[in-house]
């Protein structure tokens, strides 16, 4: 968590397993390390004056318009901030409860453990500022799974989702950067989607899984 922040989401797969001691250690490692390395860096309160800024209000004025978040993005299509902020949390909670659907299941081997910590990394999506493209990190961790026989990989909507970011893939009257927010916004929300969909319908065709304090598979 320290190397890559990006992966905070993924500490939400330890709380339904009650490893509190694990998901501590994974917050106060960077909280310790954090203010020693800000003594070598030339502007160490760049990171409230700049960065906390950046990270909350979803970036400067350069970036903006590459925003993905769907706060940045719904108002754009008419969306009123004040709506698209509560719909953007909305999507996000409905997101976690589909990864903590798809961890209830007891399936044998590692499948339920990938394929959990790949759905939180989307559900966080919307409610991210700022959001890019580097969400698609959980890809190839879902792609390794496609030998499975209920891999959502198998489903075409899965790779529909991925259409978006084809350069040949346009939205027209857009230009170059609302058109980019626009693609990753559209493959992202789909992403989320797909998979939250089959981690819903999977979990009510198979048993539910053993308790919640029980090991992580």
């Amino acid at each position: 968590m320290a190397v890559k922040p990006l992966l905070l989401p993924v500490l939400l797969l330890l709380v339904p397993a009650r490893r509190w001691r694990a998901p501590a250690w994974r917050v106060a490692v960077p909280l310790v390390l954090s203010p020693g390395t800000a003594l070598v860096v030339p502007d160490p309160g760049g990171f409230l004056t700049r960065t906390l800024p950046f990270l909350l209000r979803g970036g400067d004025s350069l970036m903006r318009p590459y925003d993905s978040s769907l706060p940045a993005v719904l108002p754009r299509l008419g969306v009123p901030p004040a709506l698209a902020v509560p719909v953007a949390r909305a999507a996000g909670a409905a997101g976690v409860a589909c990864a903590w659907l798809r961890r209830r299941r007891a399936d044998p081997g590692p499948a339920r453990l990938a394929d959990t910590a790949a759905m939180l990394m989307p559900a966080s999506y919307p409610v991210s500022r700022p959001s890019y493209e580097h969400y698609l990190v959980v890809v190839p961790l879902l792609v390794a799974g496609a030998l499975e026989s209920d891999s959502v990989t198998r489903s075409p909507w899965f790779w529909g989702a991925l259409i978006p970011p084809v350069p040949q893939f346009a939205f027209p009257h857009l230009d170059a950067s609302a058109r980019r927010a626009f693609k990753d916004a559209a493959t992202l929300s789909a992403l989320a989607l797909v998979p939250g969909v089959w981690c819903a319908r999977s979990s009510r065709r198979r048993p539910a899984g053993p308790p919640a304090g029980s090991a992580l598979p």
